[in-house]
């Protein structure tokens, strides 16, 4: 039997508003005729001569002329705890979308996804067309990856004992295919044989077994492979993870410096995800402090569980995650899984994380499919359609003292008009309804985004092309059915 081994849930923000006010040719507009006066009596009364009524409220304009009434809601004007409230309607404007991409760029990457073609060099075209996109201009994208090499350690070993006690891998056992299990000899396998690693002749970065055999396609020879690396130097310091290999910046003036970098890289090492993540997210939330505004998410990329460096446990991994979006600013964690089919437990795990970071589930890729590099493409593709379809700018209020209680979100797709309920916090997402709350708690201080929950976003990503996303500010806010 021949085998070869070759080589990113995002808050939706929407703009908030000032209390109820009535203005000429805006809400509750009053007109009338040359020298009226807005009128006294219920929801509005006649202003001027011949002139229409408003709504009941804090006041109302007359016709030309006329004068200003605030005398409370018995007065013309509008109420803002009225069903009839008009308020003041703002249109959404969407934030600008900046990404932390954290790669897997261990050893298991090099697993073939077709025949010679690996999974990193899959992941890394389709990584490379996705930033070099039009689609993706404006869009802001940094990188780093993991496993990076702790102080003092080596990559490159041709031996175990170059390897500080650890493995050089060299071979690997057979039950482990297609995934490599490092061993030194077979005592270090469960059922299978330790046997030797080959590499494909000319093929950079890969990886076959058993050495000899025709796994690498007609026509290219598996031959002995006569160096490798160290499989216990990955760093565990969460610090250099949140250092960007390549900072965040827009493109497509940043696609350069990715695409070097991305070929820059060899596979190789284990699995650190939970440092790896921690270190993404402090840089997501370090960005997003200094670039107010932005709406930043953390993508991680990865091809197998965690198997160095602490927690290797999914539970505290996927915790980093939920405290990241708890957080403030809230940071959002997509992950893309490149996992073959039957790897339930690499689905399980991405997918907790995917939940954890408030943007439902994983991205799930076939890692042994000859279509990994557009399905991968696809994945980037629809992360960046759902934060971009759901992330607004916050517009600068009018006038008036902004009420957080009297703010309410409005979906229009083509007649119909849907109001979002609020619902206090990311907890309390209603799994039909939907909802949307602050990314501050007004009552803990100032909120500066609306988040909408994931079953909102979701309709709102599915909608026609002319649907909007409205704030209606100054009206009784609608909450969520208790």
């Amino acid at each position: 039997m021949g085998w070869t081994h070759g080589g990113l849930a995002l808050a939706c923000v929407v703009a908030l508003g000032v209390a109820c006010s009535a203005s000429p040719d805006s809400g509750g507009k009053v007109s009338g005729g040359n020298g009226g006066t807005a009128g006294v009596g219920n929801n509005g009364g006649t202003a001027g001569q011949g002139g229409t009524g408003g709504f009941g409220g804090s006041g109302a304009f007359g016709g030309t002329g006329g004068t200003f009434v605030d005398a409370g809601g018995g007065s013309g004007g509008f109420d803002p705890d009225a069903d009839s409230c008009a308020g003041e309607l703002t249109q959404g404007e969407r934030r600008p979308l900046d990404m932390y991409v954290m790669l897997d760029v261990s050893g298991s990457m090099l697993a073939d996804a077709a025949p010679g073609v690996s999974k990193w060099s899959a992941v890394r075209s389709a990584l490379q067309g996705f930033v070099n996109s039009p689609e993706s201009a404006g869009l802001g994208v940094g990188i780093q990856y993991f496993p990076l090499l702790a102080a003092g350690s080596s990559w490159n070993c041709t031996s175990p004992s170059q390897c500080a006690g650890g493995t050089c891998l060299l071979r690997a056992c057979t039950d482990g295919f297609p995934n490599i299990v490092p061993c030194n000899t077979s005592f270090d396998c469960f059922l299978g044989s330790c046997i030797d690693l080959g590499q494909c002749q000319g093929v950079p970065d890969s990886v076959c077994a058993p050495i000899g055999s025709t796994a690498c396609g007609a026509g290219v020879a598996c031959v002995p492979l006569t160096s490798s690396f160290c499989t216990n130097s990955d760093s565990c310091l969460v610090g250099d993870y949140q250092t960007p290999a390549v900072p965040i910046a827009a493109l497509p003036g940043n696609a350069a410096a990715l695409v070097s970098s991305l070929n820059a890289q060899t596979p190789r090492g284990a699995t650190p995800t939970g440092p790896a993540l921690q270190g993404a997210i402090q840089q997501a939330r370090s960005w997003a402090s200094s670039n107010p505004g932005h709406q930043v998410v953390t993508v991680l990329v990865t091809d197998g569980s965690p198997t160095s460096c602490n927690p290797t446990a999914i539970g505290p991994i996927a915790q980093l995650a939920g405290v990241a979006l708890a957080g403030t600013p809230s940071v959002q964690t997509f992950v893309i899984g490149v996992f073959e089919t039957g790897d339930a437990t690499g689905r399980s795990n991405a997918n907790a994380i995917a939940n954890a970071g408030g943007t439902g589930a994983a991205f799930v890729v076939d890692a042994a499919s000859s279509t990994l590099g557009q399905q991968f493409a696809q994945a980037l593709e629809d992360i960046r359609g759902q934060a971009l379809s759901c992330s607004y700018s916050i517009p600068e209020p009018t006038e008036g003292t902004l009420d957080y209680g009297r703010v309410n979100v409005e979906f229009r797709d083509g007649g119909n008009t849907t109001t979002v309920p609020y619902v206090g916090d990311a907890a309390s997402c209603d799994a039909t309804l939907g909802g949307w709350y602050y990314d501050v708690d007004p009552s803990q201080g100032t909120p500066t985004d609306i988040i909408m929950c994931p079953t909102t976003c979701e309709a709102f990503q599915a909608a026609e092309g002319g649907a909007t996303v409205d704030v209606r500010l100054g009206c009784k806010r609608e909450d969520i059915p208790k």
